[in-house]
C-alpha cells in the first residue's frame, strides 16, 4: 500500500509538470496579451482625449443643446456631456479591440468572437443615438409649429397639442431605433405601431370628422373678435341680439330676455347685418 507522503509527493509533481507546461505553451501568450491590453488602454485614453476636445472645439456641445438632446440626457440623469460620451464610446472601441487582439494571442476564440460581435454593433448603436437625436430635433421643431398655430387660434390645449405631436415623433423614432438595433419581435413591434401611429391617428380622424364644426368656430373666432364687439346689434336669418361676450367655440348674443349661443362658424358664413352700438 503507497505512503501518504508518496501519493502527496507524485501530486506535486503532477501539479508542477502541468504549471510548467502551462507557463511554456501559454505564459509569452498572456504577458503579451497583457501588454497589448495596457497599450491599448492607453491608447484608448488618448484617442478619448483628442476625440472629446475636438469636436467641444467645433461646438458640438452647443448644437446638442440647441436641438435640445442634452436636456434629453438629462432628464436620464446623464449628466456628461455630450463630446465626453463620444469620446467615451471611442474609447470603449479602441479598449475593446485591444481586447479582442489580446484573447486571439492566447487562443481565446469564444470571448474574441463575442468582443468582435461587440464592437460590429457599436456602429449600429452610433446610427440608432443619431436617428434619435433627429427625431428630438424634429419633434421640438413640431411642437414650436403646432404651439404657436394652436396659440394663434385661442386654443386654450395648445401645449398639450404641441407636447402630444412632438412625443409622438420621439415615440416613433424609439420604435424604429429599438427594431432597427433587433431587440423586438413582429408582436412588440406591432404593439409600438398601435401605441404611437394607429391610436393617435383614429383620435386625430375622429375629432376632424366629428368636430369639424368645432374646429371651424375655434379658427373662425379671430374673425369674430376682429369684425364684432361687445355691444354691436346683428341680425342674420330671423335672430336679431347684442352682441354679449365671444368664447372660443360660440358668441353670446343677448336678445330681449333671452340668451342666444351661436357657434362662431354662423357668424363667419351667414350675411350679418351688424348695427355699432354709440
Amino acid at each position: 500500500m503507497p505512503d501518504i507522503r508518496e501519493v502527496f509527493q507524485n501530486l506535486m509533481a503532477q501539479f508542477l509538470n502541468q504549471m510548467n507546461e502551462f507557463v511554456v505553451k501559454l505564459g509569452p501568450g498572456i504577458l503579451f496579451a497583457i501588454g497589448i491590453i495596457f497599450v491599448g488602454w492607453i491608447i484608448a485614453i488618448i484617442i478619448k482625449t483628442i476625440i472629446s476636445k475636438l469636436i467641444r472645439a467645433f461646438g458640438f456641445d452647443i448644437l446638442c443643446e440647441k436641438i435640445g438632446f442634452k436636456a434629453f440626457l438629462l432628464k436620464g440623469e446623464i449628466t456628461k456631456k455630450p463630446s465626453q460620451m463620444v469620446g467615451l464610446l471611442f474609447y470603449w472601441i479602441v479598449f475593446l479591440t485591444a481586447l479582442v487582439i489580446a484573447s486571439e494571442a492566447i487562443d481565446m476564440k469564444i470571448t474574441a468572437e463575442f468582443m468582435t460581435r461587440t464592437i460590429l454593433y457599436i456602429p449600429k448603436l452610433i446610427v440608432a443615438t443619431i436617428f434619435i437625436g433627429l427625431a428630438i430635433f424634429i419633434g421640438r421643431f413640431i411642437y414650436n409649429v403646432v404651439e404657436k398655430t394652436m396659440h394663434l387660434a385661442n386654443m386654450p390645449f395648445y401645449r398639450l397639442l404641441g407636447s402630444g405631436a412632438r412625443y409622438i415623433i420621439i415615440g416613433f423614432a424609439v420604435m424604429l431605433a429599438i427594431q432597427y438595433l433587433g431587440f423586438t419581435s413582429s408582436a412588440v413591434t406591432e404593439f409600438f405601431v398601435v401605441i404611437f401611429i394607429v391610436i393617435p391617428l383614429l383620435f386625430f380622424l375622429a375629432f376632424v370628422v366629428g368636430g369639424k364644426d368645432l374646429i371651424a368656430s375655434v379658427l373662425c373666432r379671430k374673425y369674430v373678435i376682429k369684425e364684432y364687439r361687445q355691444g354691436d346689434i346683428v341680425s342674420f336669418d330671423s335672430i336679431t341680439g347684442e352682441v354679449e361676450k365671444i368664447d372660443l367655440v360660440s358668441t353670446t348674443l343677448k336678445s330681449g330676455d333671452k340668451e342666444i349661443l351661436v357657434p362662431n362658424v354662423e357668424l363667419a358664413r351667414k350675411i350679418v347685418k351688424r348695427q355699432r352700438r354709440r
